[in-house]
């Protein structure tokens, strides 16, 4: 049986910006933080959007706080 995959989009500052891999909609979060930390991110808040239908990111983007 396949599963519905998700976009996982990265937020910051207002901004949302797509993460480059997907997500089922059962997906433990613990997996999607694992996998930004992998990628340089620095992920606080992770969670499902029904409306969005996407995984939405919360991040901190030291780059852009300087």
């Amino acid at each position: 049986m396949s599963y519905r995959r998700y976009p996982v989009l990265i937020e910051t500052a207002g901004a949302r910006k797509r993460a480059g891999f997907s997500a089922a909609a059962g997906e433990e979060p613990s997996h999607i933080t694992m996998k930004l930390r992998e990628k340089g991110w620095m992920p606080y808040r992770v969670r499902f959007d029904p409306a969005a239908e996407a995984w939405v990111v919360s991040v901190i983007d030291w780059q852009s706080a300087a």
